[in-house]
């Protein structure tokens, strides 16, 4: 397995997924009152975090993949941000969408010196999708 961030994700996600699953084994492999104070803690604690941990892992990751994607074409990212919920058609299944890509507004300058408005899709699973990308004072003629 090569070492490139997508990799490493998914070994650490792999990680805290096999990690959660011993605690559930020693929750419910105890008995009485330690199960039920364990459970109690797991519930209120662990799990809430366990999902807002991995949310906010995948968010960091989407983000470094599209910037390692700008800076393998020499490019180098000015801003970076997620579309707001309503322009991320997640539950609105097209043609160019893909299950559980987030999509994110790109602002990067490229190895000519050129600035580049973009927006693309990213998820571990596929990496990168460009959907639009135009350079800024860039005359098109019809």
């Amino acid at each position: 397995m090569t070492d490139n961030p997508d990799n490493r994700v998914k070994l650490t996600v792999l990680a805290v997924l096999l990690g959660w699953m011993l605690v559930a084994l020693v929750v419910f492999g105890t008995s009485g009152e330690t199960t039920r104070h364990l459970v109690r803690v797991e519930a209120w604690i662990g799990l809430p975090g366990l999902l807002i941990g991995m949310l906010l892992l995948l968010a960091w990751t989407n983000r470094r993949r599209i910037r390692n994607t700008v800076a393998d074409t020499g490019g180098l990212v000015e801003s970076l941000r997620a579309l707001p919920l309503g322009q991320q058609d997640w539950g609105r299944p097209s043609a160019g969408h893909l299950p559980n890509s987030t999509k994110y507004a790109v602002v990067y300058t490229d190895l000519l010196g050129r600035r580049h408005q973009a927006v693309c899709r990213s998820n571990f699973s596929y990496g990168v999708i460009w959907l639009e990308d135009s350079i800024e004072g860039d005359i098109t003629v019809e």
